[in-house]
C-alpha cells in the first residue's frame, strides 16, 4: 500500500489510500515517513501479517480507556431503547464525557488534548465493531389502538369544554408526527446485531 503512494498524482494521494483501504489517513502519512522502517523489518524474521501491528500508529490502541468503556456503554444503552444515534451524537457525547468529573480518569488521560475528531471516530468505530445499520422493522399499531383514540378525543373534548376555548381556535395538528419522523433510518449499533428497532416519533401516543 505505501508503494502506491505518489504525491501529486490523482488516486495516490493519502486521502484516497485511506478511502481505498479504508484506514485514517493520519496513520498511512505516519507509515509513509516510516517506509525505511518498513522495509528493515520485512527483511527481518518478523512476518508481514505483523508489519502493520509493529508500525507506530498501526492498531492504535486507545489511551482513553475510560472514556471509550463509558461511551460504547452509553451506546448500548441507547440502543436497547431503540434511540437512534449518529456520528455526531458519538462525538459530542464523547467530548462531554473527557471534559466532565463523571469519569474516574487518570492524570495521563486528562491531559490528553482531545477533541472527537472524525479520524478518531473511525478507529473507535473499528475499535468497537460499531457500524451503521438501517432500520429493520417496522411499526405497528397496538391492540388497543381504537381505545386509545377514543380516549384522547374525549380528553381533547373535556379541554376545550373546562377552559372555554372557541371552534376557531381549535387547530387540527395532524401532521406534527410526520414532522417528527423525517429523520433518516439507520444508526450505529454493535456489528453483530441482527435486528435494528427504532422508535417513531408516532409510537408514544
Amino acid at each position: 500500500m505505501i508503494a502506491l503512494y505518489q504525491p501529486g498524482v490523482k488516486g495516490h494521494g493519502y486521502a484516497a489510500l485511506a478511502k481505498r483501504f479504508k484506514i485514517a489517513v493520519s496513520s498511512i502519512r505516519d507509515w509513509v515517513a516510516q517506509k525505511d522502517k518498513l522495509r528493515t523489518m520485512i527483511n527481518t524474521t518478523e512476518k508481514r501479517i505483523h508489519v502493520r501491528r509493529r508500525l507506530d500508529g498501526g492498531e492504535r490502541k486507545t489511551k482513553l480507556h475510560k472514556l471509550e468503556e463509558a461511551l460504547v456503554s452509553w451506546i448500548d444503552g441507547k440502543n436497547k431503547l431503540g434511540l437512534r444515534v449518529l456520528d455526531q451524537y458519538i462525538q459530542a457525547k464523547a467530548r462531554s464525557l473527557h471534559n466532565s468529573e463523571e469519569l474516574d480518569q487518570s492524570q495521563d488521560e486528562l491531559a490528553i488534548d482531545f477533541a472527537a475528531s472524525s479520524e478518531w471516530l473511525s478507529r473507535f468505530k473499528s475499535r468497537n465493531k460499531l457500524v451503521s445499520r438501517r432500520e429493520t422493522s417496522s411499526r405497528v399499531l397496538p391492540a388497543d389502538d381504537r381505545a386509545i383514540t377514543d380516549h384522547f378525543r374525549h380528553r381533547v373534548a373535556d379541554l376545550i369544554q373546562k377552559h372555554g376555548i372557541k371552534a376557531e381556535n381549535v387547530l387540527n395538528m395532524d401532521q406534527v408526527p410526520r414532522y417528527f419522523e423525517t429523520e433518516g433510518h439507520s444508526t450505529i449499533i454493535k456489528k453483530v446485531s441482527k435486528n435494528v428497532m427504532l422508535r417513531k416519533g408516532g409510537s408514544s401516543y
